[in-house]
């Protein structure tokens, strides 16, 4: 294990990075917020949920499961509302389609192509409704970018036509929507 993955494994030092990276959540949480459209009713579940830093978007029928058991201590004691459990996202324990929504935020650039696959296979067996994507997008002209690209744990940032293509293999990528977020573009997918 590197240094960087022991630095990032700390659920407050992964918290502070990222915020700093991004410049604040305020434009991932803004840009989620109207994208995903979430109704009260609905049951959302967040996969690699880390630290359950988005959970505060949603008011009730929330759950995130995430493999690290040090994030998910963290996420029940800073979110005790929600719900929260230790579950590896290639193979986890809900029924079929027993969410409305499933989320993968930042998450999907932590899987090889086969890992990728197993995730999406999952995604569709639990979604009802759709799963939302946000994810990073490499930049050719944004050096700040690039470096901090370099040092994300995640080694598998794919090009927006790349992961389009890839969704479009297991579900039909229904919209999308790109935005920036201090140094890094993001981009929100929705598939159903």
């Amino acid at each position: 294990m590197s240094i960087k993955d022991k630095v990032f494994d700390l659920p407050i030092l992964f918290d502070v990075v990222r915020w700093c990276v991004l410049g604040s959540y305020k434009p991932m949480f803004s840009n989620l917020t109207k994208f995903v459209d979430h109704k009260d009713d609905e049951t959302v579940l967040e996969i690699g949920c880390g630290t359950g830093i988005f959970s505060k978007l949603f008011k009730k029928n929330y759950t995130g499961v995430d493999f690290f058991d040090e994030f998910i201590v963290k996420a029940k004691r800073e979110f005790p509302d929600k719900k929260f459990a230790v579950m590896d996202a290639m193979n986890m324990d809900f029924k079929d389609k027993s969410y409305d929504k499933v989320l993968l935020l930042n998450f999907l650039h932590h899987m090889d192509d086969d890992e990728f696959e197993k995730v999406m296979h999952e995604c569709k067996r639990i979604a009802k409704k759709g799963v939302f994507i946000m994810e990073p997008v490499p930049q050719k002209y944004n050096l700040v970018g690039r470096v901090l690209y370099s040092l994300d744990r995640g080694k598998h940032i794919r090009d927006f036509f790349l992961l389009k293509d890839m969704l479009n293999n297991y579900s039909k990528v229904k919209r999308y929507h790109m935005f920036r977020s201090l140094f890094y573009k993001l981009v929100l997918i929705e598939c159903v």
